[in-house]
């Protein structure tokens, strides 16, 4: 492995551990974006359950915006010709049962779920909510009942739409037991 691999990786690790994670229960928890730094791409995070990613994230704390659901920081993206600019991925390690965040956005928005395969397999719209600011976020969930989202897609503008709160949740398939 060069050097430069190294320091980066050292680097993603280090700055993962500032993300803040609530853990709710043993199959709940919450990326709330606290303690990423101003314009800083979102690393890996680390749920215990499953391991999420945000390829083209970054976190905003100071801004256009007010009132949101954790104290100082949101997550958004920005325009970059690597990305497609309607939307940025949320990617689960290990799949997930449920999803819900916050959102302020200037324009309507859609949050989709996929499977493993890359099969939709829910959809939600969210109506913009920008009012001369970005100061009222709404929440919006998806429930499958099993484990099977794989990825969510948020489709905005880039520098018009934000989250806060991650909330994802598991379920846990017991053994059943006949009588």
């Amino acid at each position: 492995m060069k050097n430069s691999e190294v320091i980066k990786k050292i680097s993603q690790h280090k700055a993962a551990d500032s993300i803040e994670v609530i853990h709710i229960n043993e199959n709940c928890a919450k990326i709330t974006f606290e303690g990423g730094g101003q314009q800083t791409p979102i690393p890996d995070v680390d749920v215990g359950f499953s391991t999420v990613q945000f390829p083209g994230w970054i976190t905003l704390n100071s801004g256009n915006y007010f009132n949101e659901p954790s104290p100082v920081t949101i997550a958004y993206w920005v325009s970059e010709w690597r990305y497609h600019d309607n939307f940025r991925e949320i990617i689960f390690s290990e799949p997930v049962s449920s999803v819900e965040l916050f959102y302020a956005s200037a324009y309507n928005l859609i949050l989709e779920a996929y499977d493993q395969s890359n099969n939709l397999i829910a959809s939600i719209r969210g109506l913009a909510n920008y009012s001369n600011r970005y100061r009222r976020w709404e929440s919006l969930s998806i429930n499958k009942q099993n484990n099977i989202i794989k990825k969510l897609r948020v489709i905005g503008r880039a520098c018009y739409t934000s989250i806060d709160d991650l909330t994802i949740c598991t379920v846990c398939r017991g053994l059943l037991l006949e009588e």
